[in-house]
């Protein structure tokens, strides 16, 4: 299928001359240099993800399929499906007005300053991370299209997704399941959920914004994919875990990440 756009438009290139031109990069990447220079310089970011595309989708095979990345970020896992065959890839971002969901702490550490930033702070980071995707999506001439919209909004705007990948971004909602379904009404076949989670035969949610940690909210169990999956009309063909070089300040150099594969079996609720 070919993932069809309603009401929101692509954004266009901005250009970068270079890591250090305001990029705040998510995701480590190996940036080639310009022509007519060889070779290419490794910039670091919070997940070192490199050489680990199969693991981290699950083992699925994304050649000549459509893909959408759902919090595309610096881009790695939209550049890698592209590396691996993917037909058409489109990478989905926040955009402007969309602002920033975070735990409400008034204070924290020195108690002399917000933990949790303002909606105008955020918005260098924001910025920055679209300067490192422009400027890899440059090096690496891909033909990648990304959009920023909301994430609970994505069904209403984005359909036609052969595959949809949810990378490390419902923790970062406070409604990690309105967001998943979004998601859901865009995938016509796999969805591939890629986060923390945890084993319990209860379909539950645990709270993670503990102790100053302002930018995350929930964890879904094991059980909680397989039945919120299932009413979303889904059925969970594979989950594998595997272990990621994260070098966040608030996080172990390694952590250990889910991948839920599932297929749609059946309607979502919503879907056109």
């Amino acid at each position: 299928m070919v993932i069809r756009l309603r009401d929101w438009t692509y954004a266009q290139p901005v250009k970068v001359a270079g890591p250090e031109d305001g990029c705040q990069f998510y995701h480590w990447m190996d940036v080639p240099h310009p022509p007519p220079a060889t070779g290419y310089v490794t910039v670091p970011g919070a997940w070192d993800l490199r050489g680990r595309f199969e693991d981290y989708i699950g083992g699925v095979d994304v050649a000549g399929k459509s893909v959408l990345d759902v919090g595309t970020a610096t881009g790695w896992i939209s550049f890698e499906a592209e590396r691996h065959g993917a037909a058409q890839v489109v990478g989905l971002d926040a955009a402007d007005d969309v602002v920033p969901q975070h735990v409400p702490y008034l204070r924290h550490g020195d108690r002399d300053r917000p933990a949790t930033p303002a909606a105008g702070e955020y918005m260098p980071f924001r910025t920055g991370i679209r300067r490192s995707y422009w400027l890899c999506h440059e090096r690496l001439g891909s033909s990648a299209a990304v959009v920023h919209g909301d994430i609970y909004k994505a069904g209403e705007h984005i359909s036609g997704a052969d595959i949809v990948i949810v990378g490390q971004i419902l923790v970062h909602q406070r409604d990690p399941l309105e967001a998943l379904l979004q998601c859901a009404r865009a995938a016509d076949d796999t969805l591939i959920i890629v986060e923390g989670s945890f084993e319990t035969d209860q379909p539950v949610m645990k709270f993670c914004g503990l102790n100053g940690i302002y930018y995350s909210w929930f964890l879904l169990s094991s059980a909680m994919y397989v039945e919120y999956l299932r009413l979303l009309g889904f059925e969970l063909k594979s989950v594998t875990k595997n272990l990621y070089r994260c070098t966040h300040a608030d996080a172990t150099p390694e952590m250990e990440i889910w991948s839920y594969v599932a297929r749609r079996v059946g309607p979502t609720l919503g879907r056109p």
